[in-house]
């Protein structure tokens, strides 16, 4: 088994003699996202801060799995679970409540904007001297 990380037409003399500096892209050290020993996952587990660690596990998700398009929240979740940082009852509690009010507001200002169009309908109008009322 060989691992191919496609370097072009880079020879190892070409490096040793002309010390040339060739950047290698962060997906050349991965091979699989399930694999814990990976680098780019031994990396991202080794970030202290725990939101920096959070949102490059997230971003590792989404780069390895482009074909779906799996949702933002998803994405967090599972990376919490392979980082071992799941959430807990309380921040679960904390984001239903959320959701339930931007729900409510949403619906709050839907229907102050179809009353407004009510209103809007009903209102009487003046048009060349002559009243006209809508109904």
């Amino acid at each position: 088994m060989s691992l191919d990380f496609d370097l072009g037409n880079l020879q190892l003399e070409d490096v040793k003699m002309n010390k040339l500096k060739e950047e290698i892209p962060i997906e050349m050290l991965d091979y699989s996202i399930g694999d814990k020993g990976s680098l780019r996952f031994q990396s991202i587990k080794e970030i202290e801060d725990v939101e920096e660690r959070i949102l490059a596990m997230t971003e590792l998700i989404r780069e390895t799995f482009d074909k779906f398009s799996f949702p933002e929240e998803w994405n967090e979740w599972y990376a919490r679970d392979l980082l071992g940082l799941q959430y807990t009852k309380y921040e679960i509690d904390a984001m239903k409540r959320e959701y339930r009010i931007k729900k409510k507001r949403e619906l709050k200002k839907k229907k102050e904007e179809e009353l407004k169009q009510k209103q809007k309908a009903k209102q009487m109008t003046k048009n060349k001297g002559e009243y006209k009322i809508n109904f």
